[in-house]
């Protein structure tokens, strides 16, 4: 397949703003190796073009000698007027000058770049003509930015100057944007890079023409993915208002006829409401909030409202003792295991000395397990109920505290997860030290909605049913979203192989 192709069938390949990302990577790599327009024999060498470059800076004193490229470093095959060079033959980079915010005088009309573009304006500056700049430090170290005429270039940034006469500024502007500048970065806390690093850099130098062909070409095709991923905003903003309405339409249902009017719209347009797997968490939240409030089913008589601590018979922290995988034959239940709203049982681990762990401590059915501290608000406070028997005796580590249910194991498990409980969680969740953190106290005070057992029933069968339509729909949309990625992907190597 041929980039013409894809360029013609870009509506039909790119779907989301990340497939758009993906395909202006792949098309920047194919014009940094020479596939992306026509070679011309006519047009004069990268290999004489650097000799002259060479050359002026010999007869100007400012020759840098730069370790030579092995055959083993190059990291494609070159087309014909190509030639290999390293960043440091081609280009020199200076810090620019310190200006804080406080120091700039925000009435001037002259933009201040730091590493991520514009970050102010003076009234003054420090470069006079259109001036490459790049990241030097921190988040956007690396980053390419090309200034106005006149310009203050703070000391995030680098100044870069090239040869104007050989190498085409537009045609650079890509080719730094599209090589790893942070390839010889060390491992450090705060990123940073400098000549020493990127001098040594290897890249492809086309001949001065084809450098010009390749950045109009570029030019052109970057606006038609720029075009089409404001598109895909537009229409995304869309379809998120669209989602939005249609929930909030269903939890507004006052009655179980309201319900299902407005879940057989959704039903009706589920390809059109729900198009990623994103679009399904707010689903089913909204399911579980309709039968927190017993609007799911006819008979809302009767409801009660319990304390947590009412309905358990014990509570409890879990094992201290360390656990690995494989120790034992004696599983210990961790946040990854409980945190999802059902008991998962991968990636476990196991007691080291089992012996020591009493029985009464050993998991049984309608024991509720509960995070009890963790660095996301979100997790804090989550849990599952233990639904069955397990075929060995199983234990809960001690980030987790474990009610023992006397009823309601299967309800508690379906709304705990709701707002209404969260709220409740969230409020009483107390930080230290970064962490959020519940006990035992202050989660006996929460209140749960009851609905008498017959009724319980009802609402769990129906949410039962509802939520593993959302799990369909879910997996179904997941399926598709990757299936589409490596459709992308195979396309793209089609090209560029």
């Amino acid at each position: 397949m041929t980039l013409s192709l894809v360029v013609e069938h870009f509506d039909d390949l790119l779907s989301t703003s990340e497939d758009v990302e993906q395909v202006n990577t792949f098309i920047l790599q194919l014009a940094l190796q020479g596939k992306l327009v026509e070679q011309s024999v006519s047009d004069e060498s990268g290999l004489e073009l650097l000799q002259r470059i060479y050359a002026e800076r010999t007869e100007n004193g400012k020759s840098t000698q730069l370790s030579p490229i092995k055959e083993s470093d190059k990291p494609f095959a070159l087309p014909a007027g190509w030639a290999w060079a390293r960043l440091g033959d081609i280009i020199q980079i200076s810090s620019g000058k310190s200006l804080t915010k406080e120091q700039m005088n925000e009435a001037g009309k002259i933009p201040v770049y730091g590493g991520n573009g514009i970050t102010g304006y003076h009234d003054e500056a420090l470069v006079y003509q259109k001036t490459i700049v790049i990241g030097r430090v921190g988040f956007y170290c690396g980053s390419v930015h090309l200034t106005e005429d006149k310009a203050w270039v703070t000391d995030n940034a680098f100044i870069t100057t090239y040869p104007e006469k050989y190498i085409h500024r537009e045609y650079l502007i890509w080719l730094l944007r599209g090589t790893n500048l942070k390839e010889n970065e060390n491992a450090t806390a705060q990123p940073v890079i400098s000549g020493r690093k990127v001098y040594p850099i290897i890249v492809g130098i086309p001949p001065l023409l084809e450098q010009k062909r390749i950045a109009a070409r570029l030019e052109e095709l970057f606006a038609q993915t720029r075009a089409l991923a404001k598109e895909l905003a537009r229409s995304q903003s869309e379809l998120d208002g669209l989602n939005k309405s249609a929930l909030s339409h269903l939890l507004a249902s006052e009655t179980p006829e309201d319900f299902n009017q407005h879940w057989d719209f959704i039903a009706e347009h589920f390809d059109l409401l729900f198009q990623s797997p994103e679009h399904v968490a707010p689903l089913r939240q909204s399911i579980l909030e309709l039968a927190v409030r017993g609007k799911l089913t006819q008979d809302t008589h009767d409801w009660k409202t319990e304390s947590l601590e009412d309905i358990s018979s014990d509570a409890d922290y879990g094992t201290s003792q360390k656990c690995d995988y494989g120790a034992s034959d004696t599983p210990v239940l961790r946040i990854p295991n409980v945190a999802g709203g059902k008991i998962n049982l991968d990636n476990l681990k196991h007691a080291t000395k089992p012996e020591e762990l009493g029985k009464e401590k050993s998991l049984v059915p309608n024991d509720f397990l509960i995070v009890r501290t963790n660095g996301s608000k979100d997790l804090v406070g989550k849990g599952s109920v233990v639904m069955q028997e397990f075929d060995n005796a199983t234990y809960f580590a001690s980030y987790l505290i474990r009610y023992r249910l006397t009823n309601y194991g299967t309800w508690i498990n379906i709304i705990w997860n709701s707002r209404l409980i969260r709220d409740q969680v969230e409020k009483i969740a107390a930080t230290s030290a970064g962490q959020y953190n519940v006990n035992i106290k202050n989660l006996n005070s929460i209140q749960i909605p009851i609905p008498p057992l017959a009724e319980q029933e009802r609402i769990v069968k129906r949410v039962e049913r509802l939520l593993s339509l959302c799990d369909a729909l879910e997996a179904r949309l997941q399926s598709a979203e990757e299936e589409r990625g490596r459709l992308v992907a195979a396309v793209m190597s089609t090209v560029g192989g």
